[in-house]
């Protein structure tokens, strides 16, 4: 177990990226910094918490990323999940998102499978069926009934939130392929800092 590391950087930052500038990176005020704890365990079956999962969120005391290392065979999917688990923690840290709520958790899942397990696809269109697929999974674990709608109702707005990465999203009428007409609200905040638990597939 590794045990009070902040993580300054993505994973998908090359480390030589870092290294290069690390004279130049200012350190944070203590208060604004996040601790995210990250461990590595062997999860266990799929009567528990963590499922069939790669990794987990475990929050918010202490916020931490739980890495299944019997289901990650290789440096690409442990980037792969790292990345997935980051974009979670900062829709419920920083945004104060409740995944508790299925069309924010549907919205959570869409962008995080955005930026991990569909970063990689050919084209724009395979990305869209990428994503759908892998958020829908997600979101029916905690939302059986009602997963799959949620992810349709969430998925073109999910799509262009970009946040906290540059650029005012991607508007491509690819999009809505296959999915009922996607809400135009902004997401919903919650107050709530209940516990809660995101897994990768």
């Amino acid at each position: 177990n590794v045990g009070g590391i902040v993580l300054t950087t993505s994973p998908a930052v090359e480390s030589s990226t870092l290294i290069e500038h690390q004279n130049q990176v200012e350190i944070p005020n203590e208060k604004s910094v996040t601790t995210i704890v990250v461990e590595c365990q062997v999860c266990g079956s799929d009567t528990r918490a963590e499922a069939g999962a790669r990794a987990f969120v475990r929050g918010p005391e202490p916020l931490s990323i739980v890495l299944c290392s019997n289901r990650l065979s290789s440096q690409r999917e442990v980037d792969e999940v790292l990345i997935h688990e980051l974009v979670h923690i900062y829709d419920v840290h920083s945004r104060k998102m409740d995944l508790r709520d299925c069309h924010q958790l549907a919205r959570s899942e869409v962008r995080a499978a955005r930026e991990a397990e569909c970063s990689n696809s050919f084209t724009q269109f395979t990305a869209n069926i990428c994503v759908k697929d892998k958020a829908t999974v997600a979101t029916r674990n905690m939302f059986p009934e009602d997963g799959k709608q949620c992810v349709c109702d969430v998925f073109t707005d999910a799509m262009n939130d970009m946040a906290p990465f540059e650029g005012d999203g991607r508007n491509n009428p690819f999009f809505k392929a296959g999915c009922a007409k996607g809400s135009s609200s902004p997401v919903q905040q919650s107050n709530s800092h209940a516990d809660f638990t995101s897994t990768t597939p």
